[in-house]
């Protein structure tokens, strides 16, 4: 799946640079201009504190627990084991056309199932609570060290160097929550859009309308606050040590 940067992170990249040395005489009115700028894109970035987004984004996913369909273990363990089996079967590097297309036949009949794109969604939404939990846990291992070295799979930053530990352990773990809200975020759509697939075949939806509004406003509202408060914590934390 393919992961796309917060326009905010990409802003706040931007505006938070070393400023380009100058003649004696235009220092004072570029630093002027640059602090204006800055003044202005942290309003703009910083309608609200990072802690006050992430505690929306604690709110939406929250609402996601509660909306979405719970699975009964036998069902769930049924299609983990069956995903996984298909899945090896797939990716083998000996497997064969025949073996290849039984795996599809097997995903299928899965994705076929009434409770298999909320079985999935709910698999991702474990993961965003338990990345999300650790944003603000300071005993949490950063996603990245210092040194630029990953410790998660996520890629250094171009500015580990210039803020402090405190500091950079905390956006790298809010940088770390990004794919699991984006994995959730996905998850959830999906699945309404397969719930509304069977509701114009005449089947009754997992979900009431209630139930409905409120996860596809989640959905979409998990990944604006965790993009608002990556994109505020940068911009805060890079003015404080640059």
């Amino acid at each position: 799946m393919r992961l796309s940067i917060p326009i905010t992170l990409v802003m706040a990249t931007l505006l938070v640079q070393p400023a380009i040395s100058a003649e004696p005489s235009q220092t004072n009115g570029k630093a002027a201009a640059s602090k204006q700028q800055d003044e202005f894109t942290l309003k703009v970035l910083c309608t609200k504190q990072p802690y006050e987004s992430i505690e929306d984004l604690r709110k939406d996913l929250q609402t996601l627990d509660l909306a979405l369909p719970n699975i009964p273990p036998d069902e769930a363990a049924y299609l983990a084991k069956e995903e996984n089996s298909a899945g090896a079967l797939d990716a083998s590097d000996k497997a064969s056309a025949e073996d290849q297309l039984i795996a599809a036949r097997r995903f299928s009949a899965l994705q076929s199932r009434r409770l298999y794109y909320a079985w999935q969604a709910r698999n991702a939404l474990a993961a965003a609570l338990i990345s999300e939990q650790a944003i603000f846990d300071p005993d949490h291992a950063p996603a990245v060290d210092l040194s630029g070295k990953p410790t998660g799979g996520v890629g250094p930053p171009m500015w580990a160097h210039s803020i402090g530990k405190e500091d950079a352990d905390q956006i790298y773990r809010m940088i770390a929550t990004i794919t699991s809200v984006h994995v959730t975020s996905n998850a959830v759509r999906e699945f309404l859009l397969n719930e509304q697939y069977r509701a114009t075949a005449g089947q009754k939806s997992l979900l009431t309308t209630k139930q409905w509004s409120d996860s596809s406003t989640a959905a979409y509202g998990s990944l604006y606050h965790l993009s608002a408060a990556l994109g505020c914590a940068y911009m805060q934390y890079g003015m404080k040590h640059r």
